[in-house]
């Protein structure tokens, strides 16, 4: 029979029915006890693989759009979208909404603000893909909205949630 790791200040004692605590002690964490939850069901694991995965794309295009945008202007010379003007836009409007973000997510509450905060950060390389500089610009706008509304949304869902892992 196995026994996890417990904390120092509960003390077992093995028994004929398996591991019992021995009496004068505190209870063991809600963790030891039988109700065990799923470890993809903690609000720090969801956030952190969500995160993972929106910002392992979005900081590959944050870095490749600069030569993303100069073989588009290469083949369509009348393109003028820059990837310098489409990050200051980005990063000027979530600096921007960011005082404006508590107050949205107020109403919607933290998960939905998440979750459109989220479709920022899918309008912006569609933008790439349309190949306008007007989709461009609008991208790395609804981005910065989108941003705010992610990061802000994240910081209330986490502090909402009664049980936090360290």
């Amino acid at each position: 029979m196995t026994v996890g790791i417990h904390s120092v200040v509960d003390s077992y004692a093995m028994s004929a029915n398996g591991v019992t605590k021995t009496a004068g002690m505190r209870s063991a964490s809600k963790c030891d006890s039988g109700e065990r939850e799923n470890f993809f069901k903690m609000p720090a694991v969801l956030l952190g693989i969500s995160f993972l995965v929106i910002f392992s794309g979005f900081s590959t295009l944050e870095n490749l759009q600069k030569i993303l945008l100069a073989s588009v202007q290469y083949e369509q010379p009348d393109f003028e979208g820059d990837g310098y003007t489409s990050l200051g836009i980005l990063y000027s409007v979530f600096a921007i909404s960011i005082w404006f973000s508590p107050s949205i997510i107020s109403v919607t509450g933290p998960v939905l603000a998440m979750v459109i905060g989220a479709s920022g950060y899918v309008l912006f390389p569609i933008s790439f893909i349309l190949e306008s500089t007007f989709y461009l610009y609008f991208g790395a706008f609804m981005n910065g909205i989108g941003s705010s509304l992610l990061w802000t949304g994240q910081a209330n869902y986490l502090s909402l949630k009664k049980r936090i892992i360290w």
